[in-house]
């Protein structure tokens, strides 16, 4: 099986992706291996969104930069 993960954490610096490849039935035959890996930089308009949410973000803008983070 293979599985995407993505995050953006508080650090400002960008959306990080991971293209994993997931084998086994059971926890103790699980097998994982790291196919590829990608981090997508945000802009600086964008870091200041994020910080600008983090900071003094109601909950409306909060709710709009989750969608956009899900678009970009």
């Amino acid at each position: 099986m293979l599985i995407v993960g993505l995050m953006s954490g508080t650090s400002l610096d960008g959306i990080d992706a991971a293209l994993v490849e997931v084998d086994g039935k059971t926890t103790e035959a699980l097998r994982w291996k790291l196919l590829h890996f990608a981090t997508l930089p945000y802009s600086a308009e964008q870091r200041e969104r994020i910080h600008h949410a983090i900071t003094n973000g109601d909950a409306a803008t909060i709710s709009e930069l989750h969608a956009d983070l899900g678009e970009w």
